[in-house]
């Protein structure tokens, strides 16, 4: 019995990916922002995962900020 619950539950999610896929603008299917969709639909149901992304995209954010800070000091804008 559980074994059809998760098949269904499988055929469910594959269903709803589908419909958000088709349901944004079309993209290559090689291209960066396709291949950013497809990861974060692989993430968008496990919490743990989603907020790992968060985190290590907030630092990288965090890093650039400062680079960019440090970089207009030194022109003296």
């Amino acid at each position: 019995m559980s074994d059809e619950l998760s098949a269904e539950r499988r055929r469910q999610d594959r269903a709803l990916n589908r419909a958000v896929l088709l349901s944004l603008p079309r993209v290559w299917p090689w291209s960066r922002e396709a291949r950013w969709r497809r990861a974060m639909l692989a993430i968008a149901d496990d919490p743990a995962a989603l907020e790992r992304y968060r985190r290590e995209r907030a630092k990288r954010v965090e890093v650039a900020e400062l680079a960019e800070r440090l970089t207009d000091r030194g022109r003296g804008d």
